[in-house]
């Protein structure tokens, strides 16, 4: 939590120095230009925290239980042995999500999530800074020649 918090601070104050050198517009998202780079980080690292929180409080809480030499409830034991391994999953799915959402919005009206993930995951097959759904005119070095 303290380092995200850090990373916040960080990035909230290189926003602040553009700004003052008249750089301001290069701090929106293109995706939602009426937020700042500073929010998007502090939103994706409270989601980490969640994530972390989430995967970790039953064992704490079942550790407690350890402490007080109470035996842990069945329920309890269920659940953190459920989240605990999860935690991977959650951390992937907030990682991967604005990149899904790029893909979605570049492709078609009619994309599924589940292939805008699949885009997404595997890169898709176009050149780094090339939309999605467009078709290379110029091959990349190595591409089409003998």
């Amino acid at each position: 939590g303290t380092s995200l918090g850090m990373i916040y601070r960080s990035v909230s104050k290189l926003e602040n120095n553009m700004a003052s050198y008249g750089a301001s517009n290069f701090t929106a998202d293109a995706q939602q230009p009426d937020r700042s780079k500073s929010r998007i980080v502090m939103n994706k690292a409270r989601a980490y925290s969640a994530a972390y929180f989430l995967a970790w409080s039953w064992l704490i809480i079942g550790s407690i239980f350890g402490l007080a030499n109470v035996e842990q409830p069945a329920p309890l034991i269920y659940i953190s042995n459920f989240f605990n391994p999860l935690q991977g999953f959650f951390n992937f799915v907030i990682y991967i999500y604005p990149k899904v959402m790029v893909t979605k919005s570049r492709g078609d009206d009619n994309m599924t999530w589940f292939r805008a993930l699949k885009i997404a995951f595997w890169g898709g097959g176009t050149a780094r800074g090339q939309p999605a759904n467009t078709h290379r005119s110029v091959p990349v070095t190595g591409e089409g020649t003998s």
